[in-house]
């Protein structure tokens, strides 16, 4: 995958950040807050990027276990702080390479790359590491990663090209290994591409992770190869660079074919000779990079295609033609709209859900060409903005609902005590009335749910026995639950009779299962 692309797809995992950002001060670490005002250029650029990155960084220290001597090695701490010091540093140099656009926050794979290292030395507490006598047990414990990664590797399943590039990271991971004396050179070996290809596996039960062929993507070439987390540096088995052309030849056809059906333009003999001749063409190549090349080249052939088709068609009303100033001028109006809600008037949710389809709607801002099509864009933008409730209102909404559910659910006269449910349901009702916030609404909501499951009619079953033997203990049981009778004669009795419920039990047997729904009298004779 290109690297740019590849970058933006890690960024997603920790790109929450500007969206979490606009939430009330109890936000996770790891967020940038806002203030009610636009930030300035000067917030936008190396204050927002120390910011974030340091946010970040606190995030993986603080952790589940505090970053002190009770738990880390003396060693553990200091490379934690150096590489949280070198990352930050580099940060404060290189600003620029922090980006945020839309909603989404973009770090360099050298940041990330560090974010990665410390959170594995985080994972090396003293129970796992007490000091640099340890380093040979850190050493046995790679190599037992490395042997689950060489030992599932067939490597029939990898053309030349692939199966050259395994074993030269095998035979660099192994020398790596072997040189593992201290920590620094046990981080050292935990870097190597070997393990960093094979990451999301190692240390898992599952072996057959090398073949990471499934069901594909039907969103198209690369977000097939996202979805199966292929980078520039995978290892990719024959089979799936072969799944990898068809998806690809596959989305060129359907261009081809919507091209048409949406009167988008009419594609070249060229073009259409070119684009249905993906799979042949990439066939001939061994390695995948080229493969994304080609898939680059010929994609953006197509894109020409179209843009010179839409240069046409605005052509002819150049009055209404919208220039990257003027959609910078709607984002603009759209933050601005965003900026203008008061986030104390919404719940956490709701007011992420403001952000989300601030970012959707950002992204396409820059897929219109007129200020037509950027008005009706902004008609629909206020429109699912509108349709957010404020928290006054999805609280009456969700209390609503949960009583509408509850009233529905209880009123079974046979599963549930009619005069306990109703008391229940009353205070659920003034709890639910009570809560001020979603989170307290949901409290309470489980609280209520408690007290009317303990509504449930409880049912005795009784059980006698005539003659030498054994039986189960009598025992209360919730209606709709099961009683399990087991039966026992005595040594040289035998079982004469079962009755449940005054009936007499034809087929006897020395274990019952019953679900009781009323109360139960079971009689058991032997002889």
């Amino acid at each position: 995958m290109r690297k740019k692309a590849y970058r933006r797809f890690l960024a997603l995992l920790i790109a929450a950040a500007m969206c979490t950002g606009l939430w009330p001060a109890a936000a996770q670490a790891g967020t940038y807050s806002f203030d009610t005002a636009k930030p300035t250029a000067q917030e936008s650029g190396q204050a927002l990027a120390m910011q974030v990155i340091e946010e970040l960084l606190q995030d993986i220290l603080q952790g589940d276990t505090p970053l002190t001597e009770d738990y880390y090695a003396p060693e553990v701490i200091d490379a934690l702080n150096a590489m949280y010091d070198e990352t930050l540093q580099y940060t404060r140099e290189h600003p620029e390479e922090v980006q945020i656009v839309g909603g989404w926050i973009m770090i360099p794979e050298l940041i990330a790359t560090r974010m990665e290292s410390m959170e594995k030395i985080k994972m090396l507490t003293k129970d796992l590491y007490r000091g640099g006598g340890d380093a040979s047990a850190l050493k046995k414990q790679v190599k037992e990663m490395y042997d689950i990664i060489v030992g599932s590797v067939r490597t029939s399943d990898y053309n030349d090209w692939y199966r050259d590039m395994y074993e030269s990271q095998r035979a660099s991971a192994a020398a790596r290994i072997a040189a593992i004396k201290d920590l620094d050179t046990y981080i050292d070996a935990c870097g190597e591409k070997l393990f960093v290809t094979f990451s999301n596996l190692v240390g898992t039960e599952d072996l057959d992770w090398i073949i990471i062929l499934d069901e594909g993507s039907a969103g198209g070439f690369m977000e097939f190869l996202y979805e199966n987390d292929i980078s520039t540096d995978s290892i990719v088995t024959k089979a799936m660079l072969a799944e990898a052309i068809e998806i690809g030849q596959a989305e060129f056809d359907e261009l081809l074919e919507d091209a048409v059906k949406e009167k988008l333009f009419t594609p070249s003999a060229a073009l259409k000779k070119s684009l249905a001749g993906f799979a042949a063409a990439a066939k001939k190549m061994e390695d995948l990079n080229d493969i994304i090349a080609l898939y680059d080249e010929k994609y953006n052939a197509y894109n020409e295609e179209l843009a010179k088709a839409e240069d046409a068609r605005l052509a002819k009303d150049t009055s209404q033609r919208l220039s990257s100033s003027d959609q910078s001028r709607w984002i603009g109006k759209m933050e601005k709209k965003l900026y203008s809600y008061d986030h104390n008037a919404y719940s956490t949710e709701a007011f992420f859900r403001l952000q989300e389809i601030y970012a959707d709607y950002y992204s396409r801002v820059w897929e219109c060409n007129t200020q037509k099509e950027a008005q009706q864009l902004w008609n629909k933008y206020i429109a699912e903005l509108n349709k957010v409730p404020v928290l006054s209102v999805e609280l009456k909404n969700t209390r609503a609902k949960y009583l509408k559910k509850w009233k529905k659910k209880y009123s079974n006269k046979k599963k549930y005590d009619q005069k306990k449910v109703k008391k229940a349901l009353k205070q659920a009702k003034a709890d639910l009335n009570q809560a001020k916030t979603m989170e307290a609404l949901e409290t309470a909501a489980a609280a209520s749910v408690k007290k009317l499951e303990a509504s449930i009619h409880v049912y005795s079953v009784k059980v006698k026995k005539k003659g030498k033997g054994t039986v189960s203990p009598a025992k209360k049981v919730k209606y709709g639950k099961s009683y399990v009778l087991k039966i026992s004669p005595a040594p040289g009795k035998a079982l004469k009779s079962v009755t449940i419920n005054g009936k007499k039990q034809k087929k006897l047997k020395y274990t019952y299962k019953l679900k009781i729904r009323k109360k139960t009298t079971i009689q058991v004779t032997f002889r």
